[in-house]
């Protein structure tokens, strides 16, 4: 995976995955592609996180936290926003 793949993914996951796939560089992974498929369409930066995991490399933990906390900031962040806006 290459830094350039790795930030587009932090700010725009599943357009990152779409241009991936429809250029044909989706990185090399073992997921299978109904997982790839169900991961890109709701957790997004989880699956990007998993391959990173799965590339065993020694920078990309870094890279793997951020997209978890991220993950679970958004998450939370979008759990607030409805149970504010429901009690008005």
């Amino acid at each position: 995976m290459t830094t350039g793949f790795l930030v587009c993914a932090v700010f725009f996951p599943r357009l990152t995955l779409f241009f991936s796939f429809v250029t044909g560089s989706i990185p090399f992974n073992t997921t299978p592609f109904a997982v790839d498929v169900i991961g890109s369409l709701f957790l997004p930066r989880l699956l990007i996180a998993a391959w990173l995991y799965d590339s065993h490399k020694d920078v990309h933990w870094a890279w793997s936290a951020i997209l978890v906390v991220l993950t679970i900031a958004e998450w939370l962040g979008g759990r607030r926003a409805q149970t504010t806006s429901s009690k008005k």
